[in-house]
């Protein structure tokens, strides 16, 4: 029936009289879209993605800082890039303020902060704590 349907919005009736179901999301060239435009499911794919290649990077300490940088390049720059005119254009916004996150939408700081993890992971550097001037954990 109907009802068992998760992850579906509501019902579309055709003009033959049929229904069918609208789905929250859709893939569409490797780029999700929601009913909203919002992105939030596409965004959530891209920062698992590049937890994934974060976390093998931490565990590569044999390759040099120049063979993370391509695995970066070609993995992660690459999901980010591909179609971002596509989903970030609808969080472009008029960033007047000194703190360039303040305007920056919870989905896409999901994204910066993933991103800083990768970073973090090429060069081998432990998060910073801000308030007590030190890496907040030391490495192995």
């Amino acid at each position: 029936s109907y009802s068992e349907c998760t992850g579906c919005v509501g019902y579309i009736e055709m003009p033959d009289g049929t229904t069918i179901l609208e789905p929250d999301n859709v893939k569409y060239l490797c780029v999700w879209f929601d009913n909203n435009f919002k992105f939030i499911h596409h965004i959530d794919i891209l920062t698992c993605k590049i937890s994934r290649i974060t976390g093998i990077l931490w565990r590569s300490q044999h390759l040099t800082i120049d063979v993370k940088k391509m695995i970066y390049n070609g993995f992660v720059e690459a999901h980010l890039n591909y179609g971002i005119v596509t989903w970030a254009s609808g969080f472009a916004t008029n960033i007047s303020s000194t703190n360039i996150l303040e305007h920056v939408p919870d989905s896409l700081q999901k994204i910066v902060k993933a991103q800083n993890k990768v970073i973090r992971a090429i060069f081998r550097r432990p998060n910073y704590d801000k308030k007590e001037k030190r890496p907040t954990a030391t490495l192995r």
